[in-house]
């Protein structure tokens, strides 16, 4: 063990996600609870120091509008930045507290980090909602972001969806790449991440398919 997490007095624990390496030696990961009053989930980093691994919390979420309880793995690009998801809170008020975020660390001097959100998801129908544990995002080559929700969707199945973010100027332009429906045989409840092999994107659903049991699906963008 190199890091054992705690609840006690403001701590971050629950790390639902893995843990991605950075440059100089750090290793970041979220949490799904602590940090402050809000105990509404942490980003944290683990570095080694005098032969002891020492954590520091780089930034606490809040309250709704920042997103609240990250429960992903963190995907880095190659200036450092990174980005990650939360089960609810944004701007998204279909959901009550919230259906979940996508938010970006900015990697700024002395390895100090800012926290936006880029995409509150909606529901209603329309949108994805509440991207799952483990769930995260994964970048391509051109900065361009995959992930998955387990419910929402277009129509009335609210059976997850396979989205993909885009940036465009300064911010991102959200698009359904797949709504997973109940009926198809097709899988729904995605759960998990994505990965992308020759630009088509590849995951699981936990339910669904021709036994019931879960799918594995490939969506060409």
């Amino acid at each position: 063990m190199i890091h054992a997490f705690s609840s006690q007095h403001g701590g971050a624990y629950y790390p639902y996600g893995g843990i991605t390496p950075g440059a100089n030696g750090y290793f970041y990961g979220t949490t799904q609870y602590g940090g402050n009053a809000y105990n509404a989930g942490t980003v944290y980093r683990l570095f080694k120091a005098r032969n002891s691994w020492v954590g520091q919390n780089v930034f606490y979420f809040l309250e709704g509008g920042d997103g609240i309880y990250p429960d992903s793995s963190l995907a880095m690009d190659a200036k450092g930045n990174m980005y990650g998801t939360t089960l609810q809170g944004g701007a998204g008020e279909a959901c009550g507290g919230g259906c979940g975020t996508v938010y970006k660390m900015t990697l700024g001097k002395n390895n100090n980090y800012t926290q936006s959100v880029i995409y509150s998801f909606q529901a209603n129908g329309k949108d994805g909602q509440n991207p799952y544990y483990g769930a995260g995002v994964t970048l391509d080559a051109k900065g361009n972001l995959y992930g998955t929700t387990i419910y929402g969707g277009k129509g009335t199945q609210n059976a997850g969806t396979l989205y993909e973010l885009k940036p465009v100027g300064g911010s991102y332009r959200e698009s359904l790449l797949w709504s997973f429906d109940t009926v198809s045989g097709d899988g729904y409840y995605p759960r998990a991440g994505v990965i992308l092999v020759k630009g088509n994107v590849f995951g699981t659903t936990s339910a669904g398919g021709s036994h019931g049991a879960g799918t594995v699906f490939e969506v060409v963008p």
